[in-house]
């Protein structure tokens, strides 16, 4: 059983019960299989995985393995959400223009 964390940066649906996704962290890209067979802990398959979107930085606990084409993947038993994206991240397509608006974004308070 490994642990890791990151940044989701795609999502992909492969029917009801099957979801891929790109977990990045440290420079490196790793993919996440999660299944309704292999989820585990206190959640559910639904409950982990409804409220994941894009850009979230989540906390996965699985076994690492292969998939048929050989990629290394992380086959999830457990997805933490660890803390959510409040803004949308841009396509890789069009990229980043402006990196300050990141760096610096701090939302405002209401007292």
């Amino acid at each position: 059983m490994v642990t890791v964390a990151g940044r989701l940066h795609n999502v992909r649906e492969s029917g009801p019960k099957l979801k891929f996704y790109d977990l990045h962290g440290d420079g490196t890209k790793i993919q996440i299989i999660a299944t309704e067979q292999d989820a585990k802990g206190s959640k559910t398959y639904a409950e982990q995985n409804e409220i994941l979107h894009r850009g979230d930085i989540v906390g996965v606990k699985g076994r690492p393995g292969r998939t048929k084409r050989g990629q290394l993947s992380i086959f999830a038993a457990e997805i933490t959400l660890l803390s959510p994206c409040l803004h949308t991240l841009p396509k890789a397509y069009y990229g980043l223009k402006d990196q300050v608006i990141i760096i610096c974004h701090i939302p405002k308070r209401i007292f």
